[in-house]
């Protein structure tokens, strides 16, 4: 009872300290896009933005493999807590180096592109190790945390991008930097467990299993790359549409805010909604319902383009990509075994939404040279549409290897249950 009683405890405490965590690393993420983005047209050339995505992919790419290389060694948690350190470090010498503005703008863009990527990829990784020690409750805590970090990012939309320090670079940065600090402060009070599924992916004597779980984690980087790519090319064509609505660099950090609070909340009634009606949906891959909403919204807004249509069609598919895709993710994570996980997750991740950046600032770039400089909206919406539907099969594939996991539960279990998962006995074999 007291050993129950003790776990019950630690597991409220290990709650709080994750839905605060991502509370702070979404107000990063947020703010730190806003300020970005503030930048274009102003400090920042438009004309600049695909190299620099390139070049952030590159930077993310060598960031991504380094932080592999060392979670393999072990100290899952003090290897987060000095990635989070290291770039508040990196803040903060941009808050008081004195660079040019628009060298400094373009190192700045080229930070937030890679490490906001990793913070929230570093973080969803030890909460994968969490909840897999909670098999029992992990379909109601990954909801619970998305939403707790889509109110941090709400807050800071809404909030934070009227402070006077928000309008200065100096400012701006300091606050990032104490942000990402408060994060791995909150970490250091985590004690890590060993999940049920930690086992050696190299033991021969489960290779079948092992080759299953690098199918789907293969799949799941696919998957990554197209819906960063769908996601980052609407994006883009946003973002460049209402640079040219806006001349003034204040306003438009305010009208980027006012969006970024808009897409929160969009994404907080998604996440709510998510979170009622998940038990209806084991059958059917959530990602694959993201997929088939993003092709059925660019279809139809391809017929009457307009920034307002437009900005209606980036809130659904922010709001979805944050429940439906992010909820399927999460869920299929927690199903690979741990070290396998801790091996790709950062990979994945962070190389995998480069990669899609960078895919998608290529074909855009692409389409502007076809076009003579001109935007061209329609085109632009029929390739995400293609993008989304090659994202519905690949999201499919990946429900067909995790739904027999979830049919290991029913009263006939098939030949094919229990892909993902390893028994005790196997288990005990390894030990």
């Amino acid at each position: 009872m007291t050993t129950h009683s003790s776990r019950s405890r630690s597991s409220v405490t290990d709650t709080v300290l994750f839905a605060l965590s991502c509370a702070a690393v979404m107000i990063h993420f947020v703010f730190s896009r806003v300020f970005r983005d503030s930048l274009l047209g102003n400090d920042l050339p438009v004309q600049k933005l695909p190299l620099l995505i390139v070049i952030g992919t590159g930077v993310a790419l060598a960031l991504s493999v380094s932080l592999s290389w060392l979670l393999r060694r072990g100290g899952l948690g003090r290897v987060i807590r000095l990635a989070y350190l290291t770039m508040a470090a990196c803040e903060m010498f941009l808050a008081f180096v004195h660079w040019p503005v628009q060298f400094a703008s373009e190192v700045f863009y080229v930070l937030v592109s890679a490490s906001t990527a990793i913070g929230v990829s570093l973080l969803w990784l030890l909460v994968s190790n969490w909840i897999s020690s909670e098999p029992d409750r992990k379909a109601h805590l990954v909801p619970m945390l998305l939403v707790s970090g889509t109110a941090g990012g709400l807050l800071a939309g809404v909030g934070l991008v009227h402070l006077r320090s928000a309008e200065s670079f100096a400012g701006a940065n300091l606050f990032l930097a104490s942000m990402n600090i408060f994060t791995a402060c909150l970490l250091s009070f985590h004690r890590e467990r060993i999940p049920v599924n930690d086992i050696d992916v190299r033991d021969p004597r489960i290779h079948h299993k092992v080759k299953r779980a690098r199918v789907v984690a293969i799949s799941l980087a696919a998957a990554t790359v197209l819906s960063a790519t769908g996601s980052t090319l609407l994006d883009l064509t946003y973002r460049i549409t209402a640079a040219h609505q806006y001349t003034s660099r204040t306003a438009l950090l305010h009208f980027f805010g006012y969006l970024q609070a808009g897409l929160g909340l969009a994404a907080v009634m998604a996440q709510l909604g998510l979170a009622r009606c998940k038990p209806c949906m084991q059958s059917k891959s959530s990602m694959a319902m993201y997929a088939i909403f993003g092709s059925a919204v660019a279809v139809l807004t391809a017929l009457v383009p307009s920034f307002v249509l437009l900005t209606a069609v980036r809130t659904g598919e922010y709001a979805a990509r944050n429940s439906l895709f992010r909820f399927g993710a999460e869920m299929t994570y927690a199903e690979l075994p741990n070290q396998l996980r801790r091996e790709v997750r950062p990979i994945i991740d962070v190389v995998g939404e480069r990669v899609g950046d960078s895919i998608a600032a290529g074909l855009l770039q692409a389409l502007f040279w076809l076009a003579h400089g001109v935007l061209p909206l329609r085109v632009i919406l029929i390739c995400l549409s293609m993008i989304c539907i090659v994202l519905w099969k690949i999201c499919d594939r990946i429900a067909i290897y995790t739904h027999t996991r979830r049919m290991a539960a029913g009263p006939e279990p098939s030949n094919e249950a229990n892909l993902l998962v390893f028994t005790p006995a196997e288990e005990s074999e390894i030990g």
